[in-house]
C-alpha cells in the first residue's frame, strides 16, 4: 500500500485503495450514512445521530459486514416507525 493509516500516500489499484479508505476510519460511517438515506427515503436530522452512531459501531464490530448493519438497521426503530 505504502500510504499512512490516516489516508494520505500513494497506493497500487483499487484493494489498495479500499483498503486505505478503510483505515482513514470514515468509510463506515459513510456506508452506513447512505445506507440510511435509502432505506429512510429521507435525509438525516438530528434526531438521528444516536441512531447513526449506533449502526455505525455495529458495522464496524461486526467486521463492516452489509448483511449484519442491513439487519441491524431494518431491527432498529428509527426504520420501523
Amino acid at each position: 500500500m505504502g500510504g499512512r493509516p490516516g489516508g494520505d500516500g500513494r497506493f497500487d489499484g483499487a484493494a489498495a485503495l479500499g483498503e486505505m479508505l478503510i483505515w482513514t476510519g470514515g468509510v463506515g460511517g459513510c456506508v452506513v450514512t447512505q445506507l440510511f438515506r435509502m432505506a429512510q427515503g429521507r435525509r438525516e436530522t438530528a434526531d438521528d445521530t444516536a441512531t447513526l452512531a449506533a449502526l455505525t459501531n455495529g458495522f464496524q464490530q461486526n467486521g463492516r459486514t452489509f448483511e449484519a448493519l442491513m439487519l441491524d438497521m431494518v431491527a432498529d426503530a428509527a426504520f420501523i416507525h
